[in-house]
């Protein structure tokens, strides 16, 4: 399994930071999404219409659960030359 580039790993990291003292989010909005993955929102709403990325809808915010983040990266992860 690859490294994230450094402003993704930054990004990931600062997501993953406690928002208040003994708690950690859990999941983080489609503009935070598309900045970890290194893409735009737009490819982040692509992925939502194709059904690549499961999303929870609160209100009328989508928010990305981080554990679906991780296993996107995984499922989508390409090893060597192809």
């Amino acid at each position: 399994m690859g490294y994230l580039p450094l402003p993704r790993a930054e990004a990931l990291r600062a997501a993953l930071k406690p928002a208040t003292e003994g708690t950690q989010r859990l999941t983080l909005s489609v503009a935070e999404t598309a900045k970890c993955i290194g893409v735009s929102k737009t490819k982040i709403y692509d992925l939502f219409d194709q059904n690549k990325l499961p999303w929870v809808k609160i209100g009328a915010r989508r928010v990305v659960r981080l554990e679906a983040i991780k296993k996107y990266l995984e499922t989508n992860e390409v090893s060597g030359a192809a």
